[in-house]
């Protein structure tokens, strides 16, 4: 049989490719020679020789490192291409992801890297990089083998490319995806872990103010009030910058991403989710710095004033926490060689709970966050606590107040009446 194309490949790195290219182009009528049989390395298949000196379209698939074998003489790939360029054949190199032309090319191939060229470095592009390649060809598809394509074949063709693309790229994309999740995510767990020191100076500095007020005088207060007034604009101008530093992440997930990513049991809503509650916990600083000034501006310097504060940072903490848990297991998901960002960021880490493992079960992270929320739901009722013992004081002493008034009132009638 009379071929009109032959591909040459390396079987490592390019079989996938070479042969997904060979099964579109057959389905769209071209007569394609591409061998599926193991050469031996010793021996050259001679025939192949007169199947390329017959067609008149020669594919050269070039994954990464290609050429690196083509200066020897006995090397299968070279005898093919200088077989083909011998004898004036179309050649067409197809470049894929992580291939570059050497500089120094094989001996008689220099001319090869002056050939038009197409490159295909990924499912997201294939169909248009096949578009071009069946552009540059000079060969005419058979119309019988079309239409028996069209008409018999098409589900099945179809079917064929779709297994391939997900076998050929499915890991790559994967791993491509994951990497880029697991890598802003971690970010983002490093800009919080700076934020959580933040969270604690301010605490810190409320605790001091509180422990000086009593018994200081009017100037010591406002010395006092002056000096947590700085630190609270310090924190914003920290709390500002780490945001900036490592604003909220953008996952872009396709329609693709999302199915390739729930293979792995990650849900997109979950991504889509992670975004706000980070920012999220930025706002909750920035909250905790405004109530301060408030309290400052206010003089509110009692005992609910102080606990509503330090509850507040604490709760935080709590909340930070739950985050924390979310976020592994998140990243549990995603295969351990993209956490690579995790494990560079983690080991800074001061402000996350210590020995909590990959691999743990959704529940045992899910009772983790649960464990945080139920304490930091405690932190609010100290709050309760505290307002509804004030407001019993202020009731005592209004009451002390009225009978007081009673007291005057009687007091005065009497002095009236003795007069």
């Amino acid at each position: 049989m009379k071929y009109d194309i032959f591909i040459s490949y390396r079987r490592q790195n390019s079989f996938d490719t070479a042969s997904l290219i060979a099964e579109k182009l057959r389905h769209a009528g071209y007569n394609v020679f591409f061998d599926v049989d193991t050469l031996n390395a010793g021996k050259f298949n001679v025939q192949l020789l007169d199947v390329i000196k017959n067609c008149k379209d020669f594919i050269l698939i070039l994954p990464a490192n290609a050429l690196d074998r083509c200066s020897d003489s006995e090397d299968w790939v070279r005898q093919e291409v200088l077989c083909a360029m011998q004898h004036n054949k179309n050649i067409i190199p197809v470049m894929l992801a992580g291939f570059e032309w050497p500089q120094t090319m094989p001996e008689g191939m220099e001319e090869l890297r002056n050939y038009q060229a197409i490159t295909s470095a990924g499912h997201d592009y294939f169909d248009l990089a096949m578009k071009r390649l069946i552009g540059y060809l000079k060969s005419k598809p058979s119309r019988f083998t079309r239409h028996i394509a069209v008409w018999g074949c098409t589900a099945v063709a179809v079917l064929t490319i779709i297994l391939a693309l997900l076998f050929y790229f499915g890991w790559r994309v994967t791993r491509t995806i994951c990497t880029n999740v697991a890598t802003q995510m971690s970010s983002c767990m490093g800009a919080l872990d700076l934020l959580a020191d933040v969270n604690n100076d301010v605490e810190e500095a409320v605790s001091y103010f509180f422990d000086q007020i009593p018994g200081a005088t009017s100037e010591d207060i406002a010395d006092l009030e002056k000096g947590l007034a700085m630190s609270i604009d310090k924190a914003e101008k920290e709390s500002e910058r780490y945001l900036k530093s490592v604003p909220q992440p953008q996952f872009n997930i396709s329609a693709i991403q999302s199915i390739i990513l729930g293979m792995r049991g990650i849900e997109k809503e979950e991504l889509e989710a992670f975004a706000p509650y980070y920012v999220g916990m930025f706002d909750e600083v920035k909250d905790l710095c405004e109530s301060v000034r408030m309290f400052i501006d206010e003089q509110l310097y009692n005992k609910t004033s102080r606990t509503t504060l330090e509850v507040t940072s604490r709760c935080f903490r709590h909340n930070l926490d739950a985050f924390y848990y979310a976020y592994m297991q998140q990243l549990s998901l995603i295969p351990q060689e993209c956490r690579k960002t995790h494990y560079s960021l983690s080991g800074k880490w001061k402000n996350y709970p210590n020995g909590v493992p990959f691999g743990l079960s959704s529940e045992e992270y899910e009772n983790f966050q649960l464990q945080e929320m139920t304490r930091m739901d405690a932190e609010l009722d100290k709050i309760g606590s505290n307002v509804n013992y004030e407001e019993q004081q202020l009731d005592d002493m209004n009451e002390k107040l009225e009978q007081l008034d009673q007291q005057t009132k009687a007091l005065e009638q009497s002095i009236n009446e003795t007069n």
